[in-house]
């Protein structure tokens, strides 16, 4: 992450502030001319409720491979 983590909370609904090691699910891609494109992630409890979403520059996350 490149910037504190209390400042993740892009949509205003996050319980908790992201982590490193936290893994999520790719939302959506923001476009915007003569800007670096980010990726609007999110993490859910078990529960299926929102736990955090954030938008990332493409240096900040990784594609995880999931178990089958």
């Amino acid at each position: 992450m490149v910037r504190p983590s209390s400042e993740y909370d892009d949509w205003g609904l996050n319980q908790r502030d992201p982590q490193i090691g936290d893994t999520g699910t790719l939302i959506d891609m923001l476009h915007a001319p003569n800007l670096p494109d980010k990726y609007v992630v999110e993490n859910s409890g078990k529960d299926g409720i929102p736990v955090w979403m954030s938008d990332f520059f493409a240096d900040e996350i990784e594609p995880i491979e999931l178990a089958t």
